[in-house]
């Protein structure tokens, strides 16, 4: 295929949930990395997984709606494209969250024995709490 087309309720990607963020804009062209790293984030307009396909052929893909006429967002291999509202100037793309996602930050003395964090582990399972990061951090 040259190209897909993924057909949904919204106007394209947008740079924030706009049952949440009143003036979120609609993104014209956007990156399949930085797609998939708002997908796998919270953002439900594309599955990760679909777009990480299409990047592996190279085929862009547009998402676009099924109720308007709306050109949508273009998602491709291309970091910025000119157009419009070209966005190279921006930091940020879009935000997302999760809901029910907390981060924890656990900090054990040295002096603690070597099985210490399976303990907290253990305690966080025990009680149905599931990890999705471990950074460990040691200090010399």
């Amino acid at each position: 295929a040259e190209l897909v087309e993924i057909y949904t309720d919204v106007e394209g990607i947008m740079t924030a949930d706009p049952r949440i963020v009143s003036n979120a804009k609609i993104l014209d062209v956007i990156s399949y990395s930085e797609v998939c790293q708002l997908a796998h984030k919270g953002a439900k307009v594309i599955h990760p997984r679909a777009v990480e396909l299409a990047m592996q052929k190279n085929i862009p893909i547009v998402v676009k709606s099924t109720f308007s006429d709306a050109p949508g967002t273009k998602i491709s291999n291309s970091k910025r494209e000119a157009g419009e509202n070209a966005v190279a100037d921006r930091l940020v793309m879009g935000v997302t969250h999760l809901a029910s996602v907390a981060q924890v930050i656990v900090t054990l003395k040295s002096e603690l024995p070597s099985n210490a964090n399976y303990t907290v582990f253990k305690v966080m399972a025990d009680n149905g709490i599931s990890v999705d990061l471990i950074l460990s951090l040691i200090h010399i």
